[in-house]
């Protein structure tokens, strides 16, 4: 029989390493699971009869405030990436993954 080599202490403290960050990583994750996201109605809101109604935003932003607004534009391009003019652009050509099929190979 040959002789058994003796693993070091250094092999242990990786291995403990390893489980104890798995086990606080799955802990982290069971953690964000288990949270109830926002927070529930109060009263108030629970017991205003009659259908939602929203309160009209001022137009102007009080001064101080930051205004962030995310417009969405559609922007054609041709293959070289130069924008291209929407009229001259067919109305039959669908975006990528709408209504085509994968191909496999030629």
């Amino acid at each position: 029989m040959g002789r058994r080599r003796r693993r070091g202490p250094a092999a242990f403290a990786r291995v403990a390493a390893t489980g104890v960050s798995t086990a606080g990583g799955l802990a982290l994750v069971g953690a964000m699971a288990a949270s109830t996201g926002p927070p529930a109605p109060t009263a108030d809101a629970a017991s205003a009869s009659g259908p939602a109604v929203s309160v009209p935003q001022p137009s102007v932003a009080p001064p101080g405030s930051v205004v962030i607004i995310e417009v969405h534009r559609t922007v054609y391009v041709d293959e070289a990436g130069k924008p291209v003019d929407p009229a001259s652009v067919s109305s039959t050509v669908a975006a990528p993954g709408v209504g085509t099929t994968p191909t496999t190979g030629p």
